[in-house]
């Protein structure tokens, strides 16, 4: 099962699929004898039928998609940024170096401690360039 961000693009994943299988089916009649052109009987009809009824529950399963995507995002316009979880979260004293161990178990990229140095709130994150920072936050005066 395969998405496209379009419709095009959709319809063109779509036509590949169908020429990719038209081409093996082909393949598989040839080989078979069984391919009009090559001596042998035309293709069958309950094949056919069922490539067709293939390529139409594809079909329907692309529109199905799209329609979802777009109630996605009609739903998305309608409640912008809105605060879907709130979880608490009970803080460990802690090392730096134990937060590391601590975030790289849960998988996370980032990480909410309690220093054990500072007996302060932290977070450890995970830098795009490498290596790891640590948030310290602080009252504004």
């Amino acid at each position: 099962e395969d998405t496209e961000d379009s419709l095009y693009a959709a319809i063109d994943l779509v036509c590949d699929k169908a020429e990719r299988k038209l081409v093996r089916c082909k393949e598989k009649m040839i080989a078979k004898g069984r391919w009009h052109s090559h001596g042998g009987a035309h293709i069958e009809e309950d094949e056919a039928k069922a490539y067709m009824d293939e390529l139409r529950y594809e079909t329907k399963q692309v529109d199905k998609e799209e329609a979802l995507a777009a109630q996605f995002a009609e739903l998305n316009a309608q409640y912008p940024a809105t605060v879907r979880r709130t979880k608490v979260v009970e803080l460990d004293l802690m090392t730096v170096d134990e937060a590391i161990d601590a975030m790289e178990a849960v998988g996370h990229d980032f990480f909410v401690y309690r220093d054990a140095e500072a007996d302060a709130v932290q977070v450890l994150y995970r830098r795009g360039a490498g290596g790891v920072g640590i948030l310290k936050p602080v009252n504004r005066a």
